[in-house]
């Protein structure tokens, strides 16, 4: 059945396409998509008609949806219901033709859980601008891939998928990406803080408030050829937001958009919920919410960041990290080693964890280390131990509700459907 319906929404999304014709741009990569998805749109919103795949919607049945457009809400709350899909269907075949102010660009991150999956996705929904941001040493969802290169080759099918008149946007900054140019004719954009980049990022800070505690957002330069783009965001940390304002930029660029409108376009750039935002926390604390997902790549920017941050004590709150097969042990191991050159007191959720918790021990107090089965039970002790002053990291794999965590020491919970990822009927209906 699930065969049939991917089927007839292929063909659905193919029929729409062919009618509107759209630019499409894809995204891929084992860290920083959604990122660059929400970039890239901000960038293009500022002068063209943009759609963006929204959450994670980045398989054979949420990119078909994305471009039918208008399910992103009733997804989360009714996807895994057969009246949804009954709807969708009979929605669509009475839509056919009718739309009206379709998108003149669609914004497609395209997910990779097995070989295959990006092959089909490109040659489904051809893109005119490829977007790769990053593979890292051991990358997320590499548990049904034989290896890293494995998995790279495969995010490389997208870049392989363009044309001469296309355009691929690469990581500098990642050579695996880099090197994913040779497969393509098409022209090649590179991004990053290399300073070979064509789209270069320079000048990364963190501003803090009035009183030099707290952080508010951060500050850096966006550089091509002779124009100079000041850019600053608030409210998020780390240089995963930098990287993705370079690759919404590269794609303004491509897209043959001017300086001034890039600019404008980034001011609108807010980052996604969980990736790195900074919210108040209970006890005049502050959260580092980073818990929408983890990798080894990612958990260890994350945590550098939480390292230089101005903090009475650094609180690093880590969930499993899944999905990562036979690297899984020694990863967890190398966060632990990070953990103790980064955090003060360390929480670890989940049973891999325990391997993070044992690796820190010799670098941080035993006492200052704890292991929790549940992000529930993390979450109370927590609360429990933070005060004024504390800089609180969480982060996790999806799979580990980390955002539960979050709710229980935010300042304001009341506000957890706004700021926290996660917060649909659907998500909070699971155990």
């Amino acid at each position: 059945m699930k065969q049939i319906l991917k089927f007839i929404l292929k063909i659905l999304a193919r029929q729409v396409i062919s009618h509107y014709h759209p630019i499409v741009v894809g995204i891929t990569g084992s860290v920083g998509k959604t990122s660059a998805k929400e970039a890239v749109a901000a960038v293009l919103g500022s002068r063209l008609r943009v759609r963006a795949n929204a959450g994670n919607l980045n398989n054979e049945f949420g990119v078909p949806l994305s471009i039918l457009g208008g399910y992103d809400e009733q997804y989360y709350e009714y996807g895994g219901t057969p009246l949804f899909w009954l709807g969708v269907l009979g929605r669509e075949l009475f839509r056919l033709g009718r739309r009206q102010n379709y998108p003149a660009v669609l914004i497609l991150e395209f997910g990779a859980n097995r070989p295959g999956d990006i092959a089909k996705l490109a040659a489904d929904y051809k893109p005119k601008i490829g977007v790769v941001t990053g593979i890292g040493t051991v990358p997320v969802h590499i548990e049904f891939f034989e290896s890293v290169e494995a998995l790279t080759e495969e995010k490389a099918k997208l870049i392989a998928a363009l044309e001469y008149e296309s355009t691929a946007i690469l990581n500098a900054d990642d050579p695996a990406v880099l090197a994913m140019g040779e497969k393509t004719p098409a022209r090649k954009i590179s991004y990053g803080f290399s300073p070979t980049a064509d789209v270069r990022v320079s000048d990364l800070k963190v501003v803090l408030d009035e009183s030099g505690l707290k952080p508010e957002s951060i500050r850096f330069v966006i550089k091509h050829g002779d124009f100079s783009l000041p850019v600053k965001i608030a409210g998020v940390l780390g240089p995963a937001h930098a990287l993705a304002a370079a690759a919404g930029a590269a794609v303004g660029w491509a897209m043959g958009l001017n300086p001034a409108d890039i600019s404008r376009g980034l001011e609108n750039y807010q980052g996604a919920p969980g990736r790195m935002k900074i919210l108040a926390g209970v006890h005049d604390s502050i959260i580092i919410d980073d818990s929408y997902n983890s990798s080894p790549a990612s958990a260890a920017v994350a945590l550098e960041t939480l390292k230089i941050m101005p903090a009475k004590r650094r609180v690093a709150v880590l969930g499993d990290m899944l999905e990562l097969g036979q690297f899984s042990a020694a990863a967890h191991e190398a966060v632990g080693r990070q953990a103790a050159l980064s955090a003060d007191v360390l929480v670890c959720v989940g049973d891999k964890s325990r391997l993070t918790a044992e690796a820190t021990k010799g670098g941080l107090n035993t006492a200052n280390i704890y292991t929790f089965a549940n992000a529930v039970s993390a979450g109370e002790k927590v609360r429990e131990l933070i005060g004024a002053g504390d800089i609180i990291l969480v982060k996790g794999s999806q799979g580990m509700r980390m955002e539960r965590i979050v709710r229980t020491v935010m300042a304001g919970p009341e506000r957890a459907r706004e700021l926290l990822v996660r917060q649909s009927k659907q998500w909070l209906a699971k155990a």
